[in-house]
């Protein structure tokens, strides 16, 4: 198996957790296989700025089972297809099936666990990427997100639809990944507990859950906010509320959010 795997999410959806889990799990033991992940290879957004060309993550090896993840966060879906990664993919890894993975986890907690970071980084004084975007902008990422997810936009091209909060929840969701997209008849679930120390590991509990990940509370993640008038606000947008509830469900607990508002436009 020789894949590369483009991987587009934004901050703060689980796209460190799952991509740590793919590299543990693509292969079985008896494989072989080398997995790695190239992490914002352009990030605009970053401190500094980080744009990788493809001949500086290209790969050469003899073996014949090659996973390379190449991870996006917080970039317009149009710029993708014109990114040196992507129009130059054969250069990284020749010879291999390609794959573009849209990850996309709900955003109430998607955006609870943004604001966490925000707020603990100017806390703290420190200086983050998601500093440098504001809040109307994430919510017209997510929802373009949303579109792509569900295809009524085709900004990216074929693409694989990626579930966090499934993920994060079922196992079958995850058996069916492997087996589908890597072949994989086995889910072992290697480090599906683990907590990915990048970023100071999660918004709210650090690395405190570490070994423990699924006791962790992610899809509950809104409840700290939920007196929270900004938060609140965010929830105005009628858009949102709908892609989210067409793609995730009703999340429970989550109208009382936007019950007062649901059924006006945005302002």
């Amino acid at each position: 198996m020789r894949q590369l795997v483009h991987f587009i999410g934004m901050r703060r959806s689980g796209s460190h957790a799952i991509i740590n889990w793919l590299q543990k799990n693509a292969f079985s033991d008896t494989d072989k296989g080398t997995a790695i992940h190239f992490n914002d290879v352009f990030a605009p957004y970053a401190v500094p700025p980080r744009r990788l060309r493809p001949r500086d993550i290209s790969i050469t090896s003899p073996s014949s089972n090659v996973l390379t993840l190449l991870s996006y966060e917080d970039l317009p879906l149009a710029l993708i297809p014109k990114l040196p990664t992507v129009v130059s993919e054969d250069t990284i890894l020749s010879d291999s099936t390609k794959h573009k993975f849209l990850l996309l986890r709900d955003p109430f907690n998607a955006f609870a666990s943004r604001l966490q970071r925000l707020r603990t980084a100017e806390k703290e004084g420190f200086v983050i990427a998601m500093q440098k975007q504001d809040w109307p902008e994430i919510a017209e990422l997510w929802k373009s997100y949303a579109r792509e997810y569900l295809g009524r936009t085709n900004l990216i091209g074929d693409k694989v639809g990626f579930s966090y909060n499934k993920w994060f929840a079922d196992k079958g969701y995850r058996d069916d990944l492997l087996r589908d997209h890597f072949g994989r008849e086995e889910n072992l679930d290697i480090g599906i507990d683990e907590v990915s120390p990048h970023a100071r590991g999660s918004s709210f509990d650090g690395l405190s859950y570490a070994g423990r990940g699924r006791e962790m509370d992610t899809q509950g993640r809104w409840r700290h906010f939920s007196n929270d008038d900004f938060y609140r606000n965010l929830f105005r947008d009628r858009e949102l509320v709908s892609l989210s509830q067409e793609i995730f469900g009703n999340i429970s607990g989550t109208e009382q959010l936007y019950g007062n508002f649901g059924s006006k436009e945005r302002r």
